[in-house]
């Protein structure tokens, strides 16, 4: 990758999160940030006296945390939902675990990434160095595959003739570049379609890509497991693409929270009503996850484990 200024990041939710984790240390000694990105929030939990895990399945990711943060942190280059990062959060037995959805500014900013739709940018799109790219997905998925890709994902309703359009280009070109699926996206959605709609519709592939999802319901419960009782899990969303628009993230959000939820639900937790938790800490004393009251385009979800738990 080209070689980008090694800026020091001061994550969104940062205050939101460290007040999330407030009271951590004091059930167990062990944190895990399992989106390390730059380490920002991995280095603020450094410093509030927790010995931290990081992971990240981004090798420029953890190459980025190391040059940042040194021995101040341990570090672990793999998907958080990998049998390898499962295994290892298990057996440190953290007090608070960290989950920070999405993209980075520094991947955004990295073109050759693609997770752009900036004019000329590789389809590419993968959170780490294997696995197929955007553009193989574009060019080898069948468009019944593509539909449910933008509707579920994208929430688009011209997700069948989207993937159809997608389907004849590529037969003659396959798809390489963001300007490839940004001129299948116009010619479907018309000449009004602009950056809220490429932001949105390039985010679906990119959960595609990476599962995102489907990772995310994998990581939950054995999360939950390792988490020592008292123990919190946090999960945080914000949007980081530029033009992305207030509905493009309610729309995934809304997507990431019902997995949350349902599985949540199916381990057998209590759901709360939605409530500050940054100002009322200790009005909820189960299992439960509640959000944050912070801007729209953000969120942050808690899980308490019960002090008084028993071990799954």
């Amino acid at each position: 990758m080209p070689d980008l200024p090694l800026i020091h990041h001061v994550p969104v939710l940062l205050g939101p999160v460290l007040e999330a984790a407030r009271g951590a240390v004091s059930v167990s000694p062990h944190a895990v940030d399992a989106t390390l990105g730059h380490g920002g929030h991995a280095g603020a939990l450094a410093e509030a006296g927790l010995r931290v895990l990081g992971i990240d399945r981004d090798p420029d990711a953890i190459a980025t945390a190391r040059a940042r943060l040194g021995d101040r942190i341990d570090y672990l280059q793999a998907a958080y939902d990998s049998p390898e990062a499962l295994a290892a959060v298990a057996r440190l037995r953290p007090g608070f675990v960290l989950l920070d959805l999405g993209v980075s500014s520094r991947q955004l900013d990295d073109a050759g990434r693609g997770f752009t739709f900036r004019p000329g940018a590789s389809l590419d799109m993968r959170m780490g160095a294997v696995g197929s790219t955007a553009a193989e997905l574009l060019n080898r998925e069948p468009a019944a595959a593509l539909e449910r890709i933008f509707a579920e994902y994208g929430d688009e309703r011209r997700a069948r003739r989207l993937a159809r359009e997608i389907e004849r280009r590529r037969a003659h070109h396959p798809f390489a570049t963001s300007d490839d699926l940004v001129n299948a996206i116009r010619a479907v959605l018309g000449p009004r379609a602009g950056p809220p709609d490429f932001a949105r519709l390039f985010q679906a592939v990119r959960i595609a890509v990476n599962d995102e999802l489907e990772g995310l319901a994998a990581a939950l419960p054995a999360f939950r497991d390792a988490l020592v009782p008292g123990g919190a899990l946090v999960v945080a969303d914000h949007s980081a693409q530029p033009g992305a628009g207030i509905g493009v993230v309610k729309s995934l959000h809304r997507i990431e929270e019902s997995v949350l939820r349902r599985e949540l639900e199916a381990a057998g937790f209590r759901l709360a009503a939605e409530a500050d938790f940054l100002r009322n800490p200790d009005d909820l004393r189960d299992a439960v996850v509640f959000r944050a009251k912070i801007p729209v385009d953000e969120f942050v979800l808690k899980f308490v484990k019960p002090k008084d738990a028993s071990a799954r």
